[in-house]
């Protein structure tokens, strides 16, 4: 992380060492709509570019320019204009986090000195720590903490740059997600535990519904689970998913497996065709859409 510059300080004008001692907790939640609470207190800002700022700075976690800034949250606007707005949305965030903002004459930052915590570092920290060698039980508490989209809702008319930094990361931690929930998905259905699995491919689905391992993972699932004509519902709704959207038919394997099983009853033979087919395309799909 970047140190403030010298001279910097909280925009209250305190030494963050003074501070953080007797600061609430700030909880910052940026899954889903941005809501901020200071202690038990709702933090209500007036501007939607003092929320899109303070987001910005918490995900980034680096001093910024205020240059940068001013490009960042209105760059269809002349420049007077512009850093007019920075000064105004500053001003808002001063009345309410001023502690929390670390600010030079040419830089502006998060100050991470105080308490806070934050529902996108949270899932980040926690796959990190289930890592390659994690629990089931790790990598599943990782992932309920990402139940909606990355500042769900929330949209900055006026500056491209910012709506273009939202969906990078929209879609970064979106992968981050159908990676953790790919695994966890493999990892049940080893263990046979196909209820929990089948909630995994469902969700990787919701995600990317034009992944056909993903389909053929739950086909294979629901078979597992005795649900026969579920699997080949599963089939055409992939069947008319790929038609509708991308004017395509399933891939080979996919149609193999609906073949397979609507010619037989049983579920003992259709582990291999499931094997054999999935695993490539899973890699393929986990790396591909969001």
């Amino acid at each position: 992380m970047q140190l403030a510059p010298a001279g910097a300080t909280a925009l209250s004008g305190r030494p963050a060492q003074q501070i953080a001692h007797r600061s609430p907790e700030l909880r910052i939640q940026l899954f889903g709509f941005p809501q901020l609470l200071l202690g038990e207190r709702p933090v209500l800002l007036c501007r939607r570019g003092a929320v899109a700022l303070f987001a910005y700075l918490v995900m980034t976690r680096r001093m910024h320019s205020r240059d940068a800034l001013v490009a960042l949250l209105k760059d269809e606007l002349e420049e007077v204009k512009a850093r007019r707005y920075l000064s105004n949305v500053l001003h808002d965030l001063t009345g309410q986090l001023g502690d929390y903002l670390i600010v030079s004459r040419q830089t502006i930052g998060f100050n991470p000195a105080l308490p806070f915590s934050c529902d996108v570092a949270a899932f980040e920290a926690a796959l990190g720590a289930a890592g390659a060698d994690g629990t089931l039980r790790q990598l599943q508490a990782a992932v309920d903490m990402f139940q909606h989209e990355l500042l769900d809702g929330f949209a900055l008319g006026g500056s491209g740059a910012f709506e273009e930094w939202l969906l990078f990361e929209r879609e970064r931690l979106s992968r981050l997600l159908l990676q953790a929930l790919a695994r966890l998905c493999d990892e049940y259905a080893l263990r046979g535990e196909y209820g929990p699995a089948l909630s995994c491919a469902t969700r990787q689905l919701a995600l990317n519904p034009w992944d056909e391992a993903g389909h053929r993972q739950t086909m294979w699932l629901l078979i597992q689970s005795g649900r026969r004509n579920d699997a080949l519902l599963q089939y055409e709704q992939c069947r008319r998913r790929l038609a509708d959207d991308l004017g395509i038919e399933p891939e080979h394997e996919t149609t193999a497996l609906y073949e397979q099983l609507r010619r037989s009853a049983g579920v003992s033979h259709l582990a291999p065709a499931y094997q054999s087919s999935l695993q490539p395309a899973r890699a393929r799909a986990v790396g591909g859409h969001a």
